[in-house]
């Protein structure tokens, strides 16, 4: 994950390099969804809305070494899983109790860390929602924009919940995205 952001911010560097150059998917011939640098910048900043406040780099540091931690305890669970296999090939009844005993062992880090990875995940989500929510309703609540937009045009019905509904599911997607 981190290497993803490491990769981002080395093409938006080269975006500024480069003329403006577009990645255009068409899905209709009427629609087109341009993906450039101006994309990015947007991105990026409302990025640095939700991301950097609330303690969330604090957080993903946290996660990060809770990936690595889960990483080490995978391997070494299949160690172990190894050495079940060779006891059962060998018939060495010992040495698979023993091993399964140890496998037993091990589960209970691993499921309090891949607990510990969605505690971390949901908080990241929450952090990050907050911090947008708090951008946002700066500038659209303050002046009363959602309600105007009510009274002007009536087939958007709840701007409001729309638009925190929205916020959820965009911030447990990014947290999601980054776990996977």
């Amino acid at each position: 994950a981190g290497v993803c952001v490491l990769l981002f911010i080395i093409y938006l560097r080269r975006l500024k390099r480069k003329p403006q150059q577009a990645l255009v998917r068409s899905t209709d011939s009427s629609k087109r969804i341009v993906v450039n640098k101006e994309f990015f910048i947007k991105l990026w900043g409302l990025m640095k809305r939700c991301m950097f406040k609330n303690k969330v780099p604090h957080y993903f540091v946290l996660f990060n070494f809770l990936l690595v931690f889960r990483t080490i305890l995978s391997i070494y669970i299949s160690g172990i899983k190894g050495k079940i296999v060779k006891a059962v090939i060998s018939s060495n009844q010992r040495s698979f109790f023993k091993q399964m005993g140890n496998l037993g062992l091990m589960a209970i880090p691993g499921s309090i860390t891949n607990s510990l990875l969605d505690y971390l995940q949901n908080i990241i989500a929450l952090n990050m929602r907050k911090g947008l929510v708090s951008n946002l309703n700066s500038k659209y609540v303050k002046g009363k924009t959602a309600y105007q937009l009510l009274n002007i045009d009536s087939r958007l019905e709840n701007p409001d919940q729309v638009l925190t509904e929205d916020i959820h599911k965009w911030t447990l997607a990014l947290a999601d995205f980054y776990s996977d």
